[in-house]
């Protein structure tokens, strides 16, 4: 779930950085030139693995360690 929502940000926010391009280069004369390069792009997808595999494995982990009858009982 992670990927997929850092490959969508990552298209949403290129889109959103041609669409300032081209506002500026049109309205404000402004040469303004995104470059898409492949690390740049990669990076925010290995942070957004990386961080959704370790924010699900803590509750995991604690959740494990919980016995049943304790949780039943919790209720």
């Amino acid at each position: 779930m992670a990927f997929i929502a850092s490959i969508i940000a990552i298209i949403f926010s290129c889109g959103t950085v041609l669409l300032i391009q081209k506002y500026l280069n049109e309205n404000m004369y402004i040469l303004f030139e995104a470059d898409f390069i492949l690390p740049n792009l990669l990076l925010p997808v290995l942070v957004a693995i990386i961080y959704g595999f370790v924010f699900s494995i803590i509750p995991s982990y604690y959740g494990s360690r919980i016995k049943v009858t304790d949780s039943l009982r919790f209720e």
